[in-house]
């Protein structure tokens, strides 16, 4: 009789970087360790024995990454009429910062601050589609927007070549490259421009990342972006179990809303990649979690605890990996 090749299992849960084990650091912070960037350890060793192979098996992901971030929150509407001078119209999120929102929100806190300069901004959930209306514009005035990203494009508005590559609220809200610089002209006094269809998210995916997992390996990972080629666990994409948009409720109001504006839970079985490994234990184990453009996901502010003040800690993710003998 065949004998079957023997498995131990490696199991991991993210909270686990602000144990004693895993860190020496005293004080106050809401997290020792961020949650996209940390070492697991314990006092002896995660696993004894002489692993050959470890292979992701399944992961439990709760989705609580806000699309309403440092990197997305500000963005400008630039009217300008013939001859000039330009109007610019700002419009800055700050205040709903590390918030999951729906398109419907953003569409209504976007024209609190618009609509006075005659803007009103729309979300259509059929066709996922915003549409920005302008009114009272003097006829052939051109229409276009300041998209930032206050993290990595500094203070300044993003150029066509970061637009496609650092994530904004203009992109968020699935306006196009030539929306933005080009813009669109008013034959009249009104105008409305429509952008493309969005998902609404800051990040429609994760890449699981561990460098110590990976030293053994001989055949790198590929990417189609490069700074995303890295020593890869598993890219795990925002959807639920039917990849489908949902019903939500507010006040008794259903909503359409894309999967990702709201909190939930991902939990996949995995059979895609097994690591070569070679070394008689695994003492500890580091994990780095990346957005979609190859930087680590946006994290709230940290800050010390306070009486009048509660930290946003993102909610722990836990793996479970079959090693192989």
């Amino acid at each position: 009789m065949e004998r079957k090749a023997y498995s131990s299992l490696l199991v991991i849960d993210s909270d686990d970087r602000n144990n004693a084990q895993s860190v020496q650091n005293t004080g106050n912070q809401a997290e020792y360790q961020p949650w996209n960037n940390f070492v697991i350890r314990t006092p002896d060793r995660l696993l004894t024995g002489e692993p050959k192979s470890i292979r992701l098996s399944s992961i439990r992901f709760p989705w609580a990454i806000p699309n309403i971030n440092a990197q997305t929150n500000k963005m400008d509407i630039v009217i300008t009429p013939p001859g000039g001078p330009a109007q610019v119209v700002q419009v800055d999120l700050s205040p709903d910062l590390n918030q999951i929102l729906t398109p419907q929100q953003i569409a209504l806190y976007i024209t609190q601050q618009t609509e006075d300069s005659g803007i009103v901004v729309s979300y259509d959930p059929t066709q996922q589609q915003f549409s920005f209306a302008a009114q009272g514009l003097v006829p052939n005035s051109v229409i276009t927007f300041n998209a930032y990203n206050n993290v990595y494009g500094g203070a300044a508005p993003l150029n066509p070549q970061q637009y496609g590559n650092l994530p904004s609220l203009c992109h968020l809200l699935g306006l196009t490259p030539s929306q933005v610089f080009v813009g669109k002209t008013s034959s009249g006094s009104a105008l409305n421009i429509v952008g493309s269809f969005t998902n609404c998210l800051y990040t429609n995916y994760v890449d699981i990342a561990s460098t110590k997992l990976n030293q053994y390996r001989t055949i790198a990972d590929g990417s189609s972006i490069n700074q995303t080629s890295r020593t890869l666990i598993t890219r795990l994409y925002c959807a639920n179990e039917t990849s489908q948009s949902q019903v939500v409720y507010n006040d008794g109001v259903a909503s359409i809303v894309p999967v990702g504006t709201y909190p939930f839970v991902i939990h996949r079985h995995f059979c895609e990649k097994s690591i070569r490994y070679a070394t008689s234990s695994i003492g500890e184990l580091d994990f780095q979690v990346y957005d979609q453009y190859g930087n680590l996901v946006q994290l709230p502010t940290q800050e010390y605890f306070s009486l009048d003040k509660i930290n946003k800690v993102y909610p722990g993710f836990q793996m479970t990996f079959v090693v192989g003998e």
